[in-house]
């Protein structure tokens, strides 16, 4: 799984890019040091048997100085930008897995997840026939210690001033991720939860997302988006749904 928690993922590029490159100054400032602050509202479906759907909300935090950025708990590089295409690199706080399994009781009594410190490069591409992505990372905390990588596709528009984008992904994640998240260890088996250990996956995603900014300080974002979860995922004895829908919610005042 790549993308369970939308909170800090796709959000993080989506609402910093588009916040600073609508800025009037850029042509006469662009070493200036930009900031924004925000608020961030998510509500969650669980796929965990026994899990609650969730409603969470977050403080943001986002800084811009040249190549460098900063947005929430993800730190940024921009190494390369050519005509319509560019490299990155970040490192950031992975909220790519439910680490409460969706504050489940029956699953309560298994080990506790801690979530994943992920550095990752991304290539992107801008066409007239819309936006391509690709992105690999791996966890350097102390999570899941697995792998990723996944290629999105997106086709941005505009309509009476909100920037929409349209996009699907298709996300590969390693066996050291699925089996932290989905899997049974020996030790926590049990009469109605059997072994498991699923092995790597390719899950799909489809989303919608709009942003609107106004007064130049003030931008919104909106997404939805469902996740479909392949059988290794699915077969685990802990889920209980197939796919996942989340929606959220993101406000910033630019200084």
């Amino acid at each position: 799984m790549l993308r369970q928690k939308v909170l800090l993922g796709l959000c993080i590029a989506v609402v910093s890019n588009a916040t600073f490159a609508n800025d009037d100054n850029d042509d006469d400032e662009g070493d200036e040091y930009k900031y924004g602050l925000g608020a961030f509202f998510m509500a969650q479906a669980s796929i965990f048997a026994g899990g609650k759907d969730e409603l969470e909300v977050y403080p943001w935090f986002e800084a811009e100085w040249g190549r460098l950025s900063l947005s929430g708990p993800s730190l940024g590089f921009l190494v390369h930008e050519g005509e319509n295409w560019g490299v990155a690199a970040a490192v950031e706080l992975d909220f790519s897995g439910d680490t409460d399994r969706g504050d489940s009781q029956q699953l309560s009594d298994m080990n506790d997840l801690n979530e994943a410190v992920l550095a990752s490069l991304q290539m992107f591409y801008e066409a007239d026939w819309g936006e391509m992505d690709f992105t690999i990372g791996s966890d350097i905390g102390v999570g899941h210690k697995g792998y990723l990588a996944n290629i999105g596709y997106g086709y941005p528009m505009e309509f009476r001033g909100w920037e929409i984008e349209a996009s699907i992904e298709i996300g590969w994640s390693s066996k050291e991720i699925n089996r932290y998240f989905y899997g049974v260890s020996a030790m926590e088996v049990r009469a109605n939860r059997p072994f498991y250990q699923p092995n790597a996956v390719i899950n799909y995603e489809v989303g919608l997302s709009a942003m609107y900014s106004f007064n130049q300080r003030h931008s919104i974002f909106v997404e939805a988006e469902n996740t479909f979860y392949s059988g290794e995922i699915r077969n685990s004895p802990i889920v209980s749904d197939s796919n996942a829908f989340v929606a959220s919610i993101a406000y910033v005042y630019h200084f």
